[in-house]
């Protein structure tokens, strides 16, 4: 029988796999990757980023091996940040319509969400904000059009970001207890 090496540190963090359908063009073009292995290979590198800094590194090794890209590309690689971000977050899903960015939580979340902490992660956006608590599914729902059209997606990111960071201090405290 073969033993396995004892994990050492973190326990497995709680997170989500996330779905993330915003109402942007985001892939790799054929005329910036025309070879059909590199971009499946980029396609999983780019599904894995999973901190600020791998983001950095895929963003230099695009820049490095295929020259400046293309806005789908910049598009691809902030939305799989604001993905990793929501993950963390117990987010289950994200979606726009129209102009309206809803942001369904895990029923996991229900663990950690309170009225005073949705109102501190709503501070993070100046977007005009719909809250709901039905059958045991946390929705919050954002008006894009609620601020100038270039600001949305970073004021999303900055949001996302808040609120993985606050997610990540409640899951530690969690575990402490």
């Amino acid at each position: 029988m073969m033993l396995l090496p004892k994990k050492r540190g973190h326990t497995k963090a709680e997170k989500t796999n996330s779905e993330v359908n915003l109402a942007v063009e985001a892939y790799l073009p054929n005329d910036y990757i025309s070879d059909q292995r590199q971009k499946v290979e980029l396609y999983k590198r780019i599904r894995q980023i999973d901190s600020l800094e791998n983001y950095q590194e895929v963003k230099s090794e695009l820049l490095d091996r295929f020259g400046k890209y293309p806005q789908e590309v910049a598009n691809l690689l902030d939305i799989s940040l604001l993905k990793n971000s929501f993950d963390e977050s117990l987010v289950k899903s994200v979606v726009m319509r129209d102009s309206f960015i809803t942001i369904k939580f895990d029923k996991k979340a229900n663990d950690y969400l309170t009225g005073d902490l949705v109102f501190k992660f709503l501070s993070n956006t100046t977007m005009k904000a719909k809250v709901s608590d039905k059958n045991d599914e946390f929705k919050m729902t954002l008006d894009s059009k609620s601020v100038d059209k270039s600001e949305w997606f970073q004021q999303l990111e900055t949001f996302a970001q808040k609120m993985a960071e606050g997610f990540d201090k409640l899951k530690k405290e969690k575990i402490k207890n």
